[in-house]
């Protein structure tokens, strides 16, 4: 465990993930063991997943000079869908915060393949984060730049012994926040705050 009741996902001792190394680079990936039985932490644990619309010149902008507004869109639209079926894979409950439009044909093709979808609020990450992940027990929230994780990496996450747990990337960011949501001991929201995003 980190300082201030922070542990990492997958545990330090473990690879990290890193979207760089693929399937095809074997020696990178971690092995991960069987899943156990669930514990009531998991089954209560909620998986959110933080995406865009996929509008030309409004996704992956900086790969618009090399694939072109309707490329760089395509490949948001293709990486979401790679994070939601992983995601969905755990067996968890799996939520969308759309920064879009909520009644456009990318949420409708979420709701259609049984997601719940609901509107990012305004404001920086932190506020996106701490208002996508409210709400008691256990919430992970991922975004869609990272879609070759692991599923069980996710239920690592929802067995957090820790208030707030990391799951980190190579280049030094994160892939995942596990956080054990309001009303419990810690006032988990106050981890985004007051950050330069």
């Amino acid at each position: 465990a980190g300082a201030g009741g922070a542990s990492s996902i997958p545990p330090e001792d473990r690879d990290v993930q890193d979207q760089r190394y693929g399937s095809r680079d074997a020696s990178r990936r971690r092995k991960d063991p069987p899943v156990g039985a669930a514990v009531p932490l998991v089954s209560a644990a909620v998986v959110v997943v933080m995406t865009r619309d996929p509008v030309p010149g409004r996704a992956k902008t900086r790969l618009v000079p090399a694939l072109g507004e309707i490329g760089a869109a395509r490949l948001h639209a293709a990486m979401a869908t790679a994070t939601l079926e992983r995601a969905r894979a755990t067996g968890l409950a799996v939520r969308v915060a759309l920064a879009g439009d909520p009644s456009g044909p990318f949420a409708a093709g979420l709701r259609a393949a049984g997601f719940q979808v609901e509107l990012q609020v305004e404001g920086d990450l932190g506020d996106r984060l701490t208002h996508a992940l409210r709400g008691p027990g256990r919430r992970i929230a991922l975004g869609t730049d990272c879609p070759i994780f692991e599923p069980n990496w996710l239920l690592d996450a929802a067995r957090a012994a820790t208030p707030v747990a990391f799951g980190p990337s190579e280049d030094g960011g994160y892939w995942c926040v596990s956080v054990e949501g309001t009303g419990g001991k810690m006032d988990t929201g106050s981890v985004f705050r007051d950050i330069p995003w």
